[in-house]
This record gives C-alpha cells, structure tokens and sequence, in this order.
C-alpha cells in the first residue's frame, strides 16, 4: 500500500485539495494517511476528482466571446419557448428544443428514447421529440401580447414579423406579418398593416361608444321600471329556455290570480315574484332586454304604417 504510484498531475491534485502548496508536502500527506489505514479510501476520492478533471480538460478550448454570447441567446430562446408552453408533450421521454440561424421555418422529429427512464411495465414506446426552430440572424425572441414573436434586433416598425403558432401534434409554425401598436396584423405590407389597423381602431371605439350609449339609456328605463313591459320574445332573447319560460308565465299568473294567461307584465312586479321564488338573474335578464327594445324603439322613432 505504501507503494501506490500516482503520477505528477494527481500529486498536484492531492497538494490542491489538502491545502498543501508543495510536492514533498504531499507526498508526507500520503505517506501518513497510509499509517493510519485511509490511503485507499483518501486516493479513490481523489483519483475520481482526477478523472473529472481530465474529462474536462480533454473538452474542446475555451469559447470565444462571441461563440459564449450566441450559446446564451440560444438557451434563453429555449427557455422562452418552454416558458410559453407552446409546445406541450405528454407520456414518457424527453422534448429537445434546437435554435437555428436561417429563413423563418420550423422542424419536428421522433426518436426512440431511453428505456431505462420508465418502469418495466410501462408498455408504450418511449419517444424523444426534437423540435427545430429556424429565424434570421438579426431577430429576436420577445414575448409581446402573450404571443413568442421573433422582432428585428434592431427596433424597426416598417420591417416584418413572425410569430409562433401551435401546429399539429408538436411542431410549431410561424406566421409572417406586421406589429403595430402591440397588435399583431397578417399583412404583405406595412402601410396595408397600419390601414387595417385604423380601420379596426375606429370600429373598437365605434362599438364601445355605442355600448356606452345603449347601457345609459337601459338604466334610464331601468330607473322606471313600472313602465317597463316584459314579453315573452324578452325571456327568449335573454337566453331562456321556452319551457322555463312557460313555466314562470304559468307560475306568475298563479300568484296574480289572473283569469288570463299572462302576454306581458310589468318588470317591477316579474321581478318581485322572481325573488320569492330564486329566478330574480333570470327575470332580470329578461328586464333588461325588454329595456333594451324600448331603448332602441325609443331612438328609431314610431314604426309607420
């Protein structure tokens, strides 16, 4: 045991690991771990430590700046696709997701995976999905409206865009367009882009307008709502069902005691009967449709005969 020859390089290693900063310091470390019965277990520690740094410094040189940096902007593209959960695979074996210089294009590919990963009764194949995601060199990852959109380096409205979108199965796919103002527009040209982009602005605004103007005038009606007259047609748009409804005009005239089946009546008194019986959502969306007509009858004028 005395007798272990270790080489140069793993004395270093020893002097290194025990704090010793010469050869024969090392050596005399040895010599007195064998006495005492630990050499085996102290060099096998060591040796593997050796092992592992051999292993590295058999790898390929240093990487330059540039080389570092596009590893990194790889792997933060990697991470921002599997952040986003585009890609979601089920069962057994692994997703590998490569980042490529080029057109805008994307790969998907199946291979047999390690068997040793499952259990011995898991009885399906074991498959590894690669994924190959291809961009120009001067693009970009960026997350912009929940959408993994590829932009030019360099900010430029007037240049296209790409954004990822869900394929069949597990590729992926892009789509080419425009972004203008966080939106993104499927168009062949900018000036198309922003064209269509206005037009959609002035339609959004339009209709929320209208909205606005339309709720203001249902709850000035609402405000009345002994004048308001709710009909069967007002339950259907509402959303409820005809037997349902039939059902509560039944109920309803039961508790007026009316000799007559019930054609209309008025939301304050639909809505107190509602409540006694645990309808008053529905009865409410049915009054406010019947507000809603009378809103709109009340702008177009009298129908002329």
């Amino acid at each position: 045991m005395d007798k272990i020859e270790l080489t140069p390089w793993e004395w270093s290693q020893i002097a290194f690991r025990e704090g010793h900063g010469t050869l024969s310091g090392c050596r005399n470390l040895v010599r007195g771990l064998a006495k005492r019965g630990f050499l085996e277990e102290r060099v096998k520690a060591i040796q593997e430590m050796v092992l592992k740094n051999e292993k590295r410094s058999r790898r390929k040189p240093a990487l330059t700046v540039r080389e570092a940096l596009e590893r990194e902007w790889k792997k933060r593209q990697r991470d921002m696709i599997r952040a986003a959960r585009i890609v979601r695979k089920d069962g057994a074996g692994d997703l590998f997701i490569a980042i490529c210089k080029g057109e805008f294009g994307t790969d998907a590919d199946k291979s047999y995976g390690d068997r040793s990963s499952v259990a011995s009764s898991y009885g399906y194949p074991v498959w590894d999905h690669e994924i190959t995601v291809s961009m120009p060199r001067t693009y970009v990852l960026k997350d912009i409206g929940s959408l993994l959109t590829a932009v030019p380096f360099k900010p430029d409205a007037t240049k296209p865009v790409a954004w990822l979108r869900k394929g069949p199965g597990l590729s992926l796919k892009w789509e080419q367009g425009f972004l203008v103002r966080g939106v993104h527009l499927r168009e062949k040209t900018f000036k198309r882009a922003f064209a269509r982009f206005k037009r959609e602005q002035e339609k959004r605004v339009a209709s929320l307008w209208a909205s606005r103007q339309d709720r203001q005038e249902v709850d000035r009606i609402l405000a009345r709502p002994a004048r308001v007259l709710v009909t069967v047609p007002d339950s259907l748009s509402a959303g409820n069902c005809l037997p349902g409804t039939e059902s509560f005009r039944e109920r309803l005239g039961a508790w007026l005691h009316a000799k007559r089946r019930v054609e209309k009546c008025r939301a304050d008194i639909i809505l107190k009967f509602a409540m006694t019986i645990g309808l008053r959502d529905r009865a409410l969306a049915a009054i406010k449709q019947a507000a809603r007509r009378m809103a709109v009858r009340e702008v177009q004028g009298p129908e002329r005969s």
